[in-house]
């Protein structure tokens, strides 16, 4: 028995489905079953009832509470460690190009609930590996080896569309298409519009290009472009389409979507999807500070950005 089999037990008992526990934890339903077959095993009880929802047996209710108690030990016993480092503050790096667009308002409520620490934004124009801080991942760029990085959040693509120039390219049949689009995903629907994405490094794969090839968008419909800004310009003022992950384009044209300017639609998960990590310069233990934004973000993902 070891503490990640515990934390993987309370989450399907959390959750109540090996499913959503998995995708909460971004591993297979395949090593979390085993998982629990093993801890079961281990104990010589059956923890859990095999229903929908799951149902904790009584000694799996039993287990979940020590479990509980164990973990929050565990906790304790590292936040005393580093206590005494007195490391208060989180180094955040940010792109000079573009930080996420949530970022704001997830510092803002992590120092909501942790008054207690500082946390500094440092931009770069580039970015390369670090020796202390944090950093989020971008869609166009590899995760750079030297950094230890967690998965904070799974996102579905999404395509923003003014509505002007969905109106413009399919004229009667828009209302229709807008039915259809919310409820297939099906990006091949929009083959007839320009889209315009960002140009990724050489030799780093783009999400982005790969889901437009896969439903056979013609290349020269597709203008790369090097600036975020011209990007949101030229798709703000109807020029192309474009496509993000969908908490990004949600955040990002939040104002213009609600005004009915630009209209959003999630994609199926055959175009692909977007996993957000966090990358921390220490592979063998990031600090309290850092475990604890982890932990934060990936709550604030969960309730602030839903996936629909």
């Amino acid at each position: 028995m070891n503490f990640t089999q515990l934390e993987y037990f309370l989450t399907i008992a959390q959750t109540g489905s090996i499913t959503a526990a998995a995708r909460r934890l971004f591993i297979s339903q395949q090593t979390l079953s085993e998982s629990l077959r093993r801890l079961e095993d281990e104990l010589g009880v059956t923890l859990v009832q095999r229903t929908r929802p799951i149902a904790l047996t009584e000694a799996g209710q039993c287990v979940a509470e020590g479990a509980r108690d164990i973990l929050d030990r565990k906790a304790q016993m590292l936040q005393q460690l580093e206590s005494a480092e007195e490391k208060y503050s989180l180094l955040i790096h940010i792109s000079a190009k573009e930080a996420p667009p949530f970022l704001p308002k997830l510092i803002a409520a992590f120092q909501r609930e942790h008054p207690e620490y500082t946390i500094t934004l440092q931009s770069h124009e580039k970015m390369d590996s670090f020796a202390s801080g944090i950093l989020f991942s971008s869609p166009f760029a590899d995760l750079d080896s030297h950094l230890a990085w967690y998965p904070v959040w799974k996102d579905t693509l999404a395509v923003v569309v003014q509505d002007e120039l969905l109106k413009k390219t399919f004229g009667g049949n828009t209302a229709c298409l807008r039915q259809q689009l919310s409820t297939s995903g099906d990006l091949a629907q929009l083959k007839p519009l320009p889209f315009v994405v960002l140009t990724s490094p050489p030799d780093v794969s783009n999400p982005i290009l790969s889901a437009l090839e896969k439903a056979h968008i013609d290349s020269g419909q597709i203008r790369e472009v090097s600036n975020s800004a011209l990007l949101h310009s030229l798709c703000e003022i109807g020029s192309a389409a474009t496509i993000h992950p969908q908490s990004y384009a949600s955040s990002h044209y939040a104002h213009q979507i609600t005004d009915g300017v630009l209209e959003l639609f999630p994609l199926d998960e055959q175009y692909g999807s977007y996993l957000l990590h966090i990358g921390c310069g220490r592979q063998c233990r990031p600090q309290s500070i850092e475990r604890q934004f982890i932990r934060f973000t990936q709550e604030f993902m969960n309730r602030e950005m839903p996936v629909k």
